[in-house]
């Protein structure tokens, strides 16, 4: 990881946030990761490095959440999140640093603002509607890993159960690192040197995961959704490029 010092601690730090949000509600690595180490390092090698590091956690979650998913839908978001991801992914090789960073924190933050409002869309949305959410969370995803927010919303509007829910999250998820994995590879988005540094990162992440899952076992939903609002909210703050000359 090209960081040293208290750079490097913050990006290890974020990682380790980033893996206890994933851990406690089935996505949300990187709305947390992003932003934080997108200060430290070049955005798209975060964005690359947090998707590396999300897909060992992604092959230990998916076994279990896939028994209770509703893989009909999931196949659905995922068909049309396929389409769009290499949009995004080319939007993300040609943009400026800056330019990305403004972007994802817009995104993060609008993201947030969303989910808390706590609003729905409010019927059972048919498949064509799935296909369309897919597509735009696939953009979404492609510039900035950032799959599961318009995902969450879709999928809140079922009468499903909180754990059917964030299954649902968990297998869409594995499916979208796959998609992003080669459309970052085409775009030139992937270094080799990323999976050393994803090696390094995957501790940090791994044990916020645990510590996630633990929670998530044990929170009650309304406290939970607060936690993990306030905490992505707080890493799109955090990461704003015009707070850079005091966040150093």
């Amino acid at each position: 990881m090209d960081v040293t010092g208290g750079s490097l601690i913050v990006v290890l730090a974020a990682g380790g946030l980033a893996g206890l949000v994933r851990g406690f509600s089935g996505f949300g690595a990187s709305l947390t990761f992003v932003p934080i180490a997108g200060r430290h390092i070049p955005p798209a090698d975060a964005i690359v490095l947090i998707s590396l590091v999300d897909a060992f956690v992604a092959l230990a979650l998916v076994p279990g959440a896939a028994r209770l998913a509703q893989h009909r839908k999931v196949i659905a978001l995922a068909a049309g999140a396929a389409v769009a991801i290499p949009v995004g992914a080319y939007l993300l090789s040609r943009l400026d640093v800056l330019t990305v960073r403004w972007v994802l924190c817009a995104l993060v933050a609008l993201s947030v603002l969303v989910l808390a409002s706590g609003w729905r869309y409010r019927r059972e949305p048919p498949p064509p509607a799935a296909v369309a959410i897919g597509a735009i969370a696939g953009f979404m995803g492609g510039i900035g890993g950032l799959f599961g927010p318009a995902v969450m919303v879709f999928l809140m509007s079922s009468d499903a159960a909180a754990r059917v829910v964030r299954a649902n999250i968990i297998v869409f998820l594995a499916w979208m690192i796959v998609v992003a994995s080669v459309a970052y590879v085409y775009f030139g988005l992937f270094r080799v040197e990323l999976v050393w540094q994803a090696l390094m990162l995957a501790p940090a992440f791994g044990v916020g995961v645990l510590v996630g899952v633990y929670g998530f076992g044990r929170a009650r939903a309304a406290h939970y959704r607060s936690v993990v609002y306030t905490l992505i909210g707080l890493a799109a703050v955090t990461g704003l490029p015009i707070l850079d000359d005091y966040l150093r």
